[in-house]
């Protein structure tokens, strides 16, 4: 599920694993072999779409709270 991919790409597990590879100082960059080659753990769908729903029903609640403070 490409939703499900989103979240995962996004989330801290993978953006902090990752960036133990980040190499350079002004433009950090990762290689395509990094990225291809990290583990990323891949429920079956059904529990991908429930992940996803549950996900969705979360940022609603906080977009909520954030627009009742402002």
């Amino acid at each position: 599920m490409p939703k499900f991919m989103f979240y995962l790409m996004i989330s801290g597990y993978v953006v902090g694993s990752l960036n133990q590879y980040m190499k350079g100082d002004n433009s950090p960059s990762i290689s395509k072999d990094n990225i291809e080659g990290w583990l990323y753990p891949i429920p079956p769908v059904e529990e991908q779409k429930k992940i996803c729903d549950k996900l969705q029903v979360i940022f609603a609640l906080i977009e909520n709270v954030e627009k009742s403070l402002s």
